[in-house]
């Protein structure tokens, strides 16, 4: 067995700590070639030689009960045919007249080790036969009966010590014997298990699987499955399950036991919600990287050529109006610039904090969106238009509001190919699923979005365009406010089926 406590799991320790710490002699051996090799024994072996098991380690059976070759037979037997056998055999002791008896359990386990509890019960034989001829004896038979139930306690007392649940069931799947865990864990009483089928403890998939691996076991010797196990609470705990063939006289039974998982599930969503972190951080940071890297050096460029032609122009007169223009052009990327970083900015705090809902005027900040688009825009004719029945409209919003107006107009003239950009923003109610929302569509005549890509830019992972003009975070930004509004938004065509003719970006955002 591997000794290397780093490659061992924690399930495995489980298993051998309760292995060490089972009362009857036990043993693992490991079939090399034609052979068993004696590879681990437990306390109770170690005890019952006195210690001197400890110098049989790496001995062969067939050297260690060179004398006791039923012992032999069986585990050859259980090597070889990978079954498991319970067995009693009767056998000379130091080639001694008197009559011994053995209770030897011998359990496979894949791929080549074979585990042995052996244990004399010959004084338990002894109790039996003296119970049989003593039966009109009342003291005697008293003395057997107390002998018997004593063995029948040491049993009960070694399931009931084993961790986790312990469950012996027939191919009916009819409960023959249990644990007091399995009752704590089940939070049945042991008259209603009698009741029960193992296969009562699942639902769903978890049943399915159940119900394949039991099978396999009957087929196959052994299984192992993982499952919630349901109490009569309705309480689930994730379980590691384990089953045996166990074949008493022709008969064969499943035993098995079931290790609470429960730790070892929540590390690994851990880690799995911390991959995904990690690789949320990672995208994000490219993506901002790629947006700085592009629209920052888009701004700078024309900043550059706007300032080069100032330098040409400034002495001559006759240029005043191009040196205005270029001043303007200037002011106007300096603006973009700020709202760049502006965007990456309010992106990421919205990230990471929850941000406050107020009462907000849509009407009031709409007029002065429209008003800084115009101003930002000074070398593009631009018409936008309101169209609503009131111009006082209250919706649940914040101070980002005007970040939401912005992009979109933004994006409706930087997209727009027309010597005249026309938007009309229609302002109206709309209800869903009994909520009411303040419907605002923003109507352009511009370039207009093709179906693959009208779910696409609103993504903040999105690879950015290199050849694209315009601030690629903007759209991002907007969708992650209406959601921190519990609104909603998308696109649609201008006219419906030609995308050609322009967009029109719906916004959905709750009524104060």
């Amino acid at each position: 067995m591997d000794t290397n406590e780093n490659r061992v799991s924690p399930l495995e320790k489980k298993f051998k700590a309760l292995f060490k710490e089972i009362p009857i002699p036990s043993y693992i051996w490991q079939k090399v070639q034609n052979n068993l090799i004696l590879i681990d024994y437990n306390i109770a072996a170690e005890e019952i030689t006195k210690g001197e098991i400890k110098d049989s380690l790496g001995i062969k059976a067939s050297k260690m009960y060179k004398d006791q070759p039923e012992i032999l037979e069986e585990l050859n037997r259980c090597g070889t045919d990978h079954v498991n056998i319970v067995r009693e055999i009767q056998y000379n002791l130091n080639s001694r007249s008197e009559k011994s008896f053995l209770f030897i359990k011998s359990i496979f386990i894949p791929p080549d080790l074979v585990i042995a509890h052996i244990k004399n019960i010959s004084k338990y034989k002894q109790a039996e036969e003296q119970l049989k001829e003593c039966s009109r004896n009342n003291i005697e038979r008293k003395q057997a009966e107390e002998e018997l139930r004593k063995a029948k306690t040491f049993s009960e007392s070694i399931i009931d010590s084993l961790p986790g649940i312990f469950y012996f069931f027939n191919e009916k799947g009819k409960f023959l014997r249990w644990n007091k865990n399995f009752e704590e864990v089940s939070e049945y009483s042991s008259e209603e298990i009698l009741r029960m089928s193992m296969l009562d403890f699942f639902k769903g998939e978890d049943k399915k699987i159940m119900t394949e691996r039991i099978h396999e076991v009957f087929i196959e010797g052994n299984s192992t499955a993982e499952a919630d196990f349901i109490s009569k609470s309705g309480k689930k705990n994730p379980y590691y399950f384990t089953g045996l063939l166990i074949m008493i006289g022709n008969i064969p039974y499943l035993g098995g036991m079931g290790i609470n998982i429960t730790e070892r599930k929540q590390a690994e969503e851990e880690l799995r919600k911390s991959e995904e972190k990690y690789h949320e951080a990672f995208n994000r940071a490219n993506l901002y990287k790629d947006l700085l890297a592009h629209d920052m050096n888009n701004i700078l460029q024309n900043i550059l050529l706007s300032i080069e032609l100032l330098s040409l122009y400034q002495k001559e007169p006759e240029k005043r109006k191009e040196i205005e223009e270029l001043l303007s052009t200037a002011i106007i990327q300096v603006g973009r610039g700020k709202k760049l970083i502006s965007n990456v900015t309010y992106i990421t705090k919205i990230e990471e904090i929850e941000i406050s809902i107020k009462s907000i005027e849509v009407y009031e900040v709409l007029e002065k969106t429209i008003e800084y688009i115009n101003k930002s825009f000074q070398d593009r004719r631009i018409n936008i238009k309101i169209d609503s029945n009131s111009k006082e409209f209250y919706i649940k919003a914040n101070e980002l509001l005007p970040e939401v107006f912005e992009n979109i107009l933004i994006n409706a003239v930087i997209h727009n190919k027309n010597p005249s950009v026309e938007i009309l923003i229609k302002i109206s109610k709309y209800q869903e699923n009994g909520i009411t929302f303040l419907k605002l569509e923003f109507i352009d005549n511009g370039i207009g979005i093709r179906d693959i890509m009208k779910e696409k830019i609103f993504l903040r992972i999105t690879k950015i365009n290199k050849k694209a003009p315009g601030m690629g975070l903007g759209l991002s930004l907007v969708k992650k406010i209406i959601e921190k509004y519990y609104g909603k938004i998308w696109v649609e065509d201008k006219i419906q089926g030609d995308y050609t003719k322009g967009s029109n970006f719906v916004v959905l955002i709750l009524l104060a």
